[in-house]
Formats: structure tokens, C-alpha cells, sequence
């Protein structure tokens, strides 16, 4: 779970980049991330990861930063990554596409409680078609499969219970190319 209040530093000034992780909470990260063994290593954070609109809640916004962790994941290989995130009024599953490595996949959770916002202004042109979500909702996880072909199956329910949509994403496609 990553802290995206403590070292946030986002309004740039002339000698001074916008900051959300600061620097050790990346190489801490690092750090645990590659200790584990696990097959799909879930990353949580208060801030969308891999929404690229240029918005103070999303990590974008540090973008010297966004850069640096993504680049961390490729240089060190990290296989199963998968971003859970949220302050947003809405929700949606952004898909980042890496040439020469593994797509990356951001859900981003809306408001459980709070009133959703109908039409974001923002664009986030890597967002899956059909997972926009501007209702109060929830999402279920399921990890399921043999060991050698696990998957994650994310589905986002309305308040009611009812299924808004769903998504399956197989470990195999969280691996970078041989």
C-alpha cells in the first residue's frame, strides 16, 4: 500500500518538480517487490498510477516520478504487478501498454458513499472501453486457477448488488516476454 500524503509535494515551483511518493517510498517498494514470490503483487494507492491526465490526484501529475517507478518495474523485471487506486468520483480500469514489456492494469474505485461525478473532464485515453463506472459501486476480486494459470477476476457491482461489468486479466499476461 503505497502513501500518497506523506511526501507529497505537487505544486512545482521553479527549482522544485511535483513529488506524490518521494523517493525512498519507490525504493522501498523496490525493495519489498522483489522479495516476493507472489504471482500477482497488488499496489495500492490513494492516487490513480496510470491515469495520464494531468491532475493533482493522479500520479501523472509528478510525472519525473510516474516515469521513475515504471521505469523501476521494467528494469528490474517485476512480473504480476496490478494497481488498485482511488480518490477519484468515478470509477474505470486504465490499461497501459509497454512495448517490449508487460501491459499494465490501474482499477480505479469511485465513491462508495459519496455522490459520483456524472462526466469527468478529465481524458484518460488508456482507460478500458465499457469500464467506466459514475455510480456508487464496489469491486469483488477473485484470484482463481491452477498454479500455473492463475487469474484475477475483477468484477465492479452497483449498490444494489447488481454486476456493472467485468474483467478477467491471466497471470500469463502480467509477464514480461522472454
Amino acid at each position: 500500500m503505497l502513501d500518497v500524503r506523506s511526501y507529497r509535494d505537487d505544486i512545482p515551483t521553479s527549482d522544485r518538480l511535483p513529488q506524490i511518493l518521494g523517493h525512498k517510498q519507490i525504493e522501498w517498494l523496490r525493495q519489498e517487490i522483489l522479495r516476493s514470490t507472489a504471482t500477482f503483487k497488488i499496489i495500492i494507492a490513494g492516487a490513480p498510477i496510470l491515469n495520464p491526465a494531468d491532475n493533482r490526484n493522479n500520479l501523472s501529475h509528478a510525472s519525473r516520478e510516474q516515469t521513475k517507478l515504471l521505469q523501476m518495474l521494467r528494469n528490474e523485471r517485476i512480473s504480476g504487478v496490478f494497481f488498485i487506486s482511488g480518490s477519484k468520483d468515478y470509477g474505470e480500469l486504465t490499461k497501459l501498454e509497454h512495448a517490449g514489456s508487460y501491459n499494465l492494469y490501474d482499477l480505479t474505485l469511485g465513491p462508495l458513499t459519496a455522490n459520483p461525478l456524472e462526466d469527468p473532464n478529465e481524458l484518460n485515453f488508456f482507460r478500458i472501453p465499457g469500464s467506466s463506472t459514475y455510480e456508487r459501486h464496489f469491486a469483488l476480486i477473485d484470484f482463481t486457477g491452477t498454479e500455473n494459470d492463475r487469474q484475477l477476476t475483477i468484477r465492479v457491482m452497483g449498490m444494489d448488488g447488481k454486476k456493472l461489468w467485468k474483467r478477467t486479466i491471466k497471470a500469463s499476461q502480467l509477464q514480461h516476454p522472454h
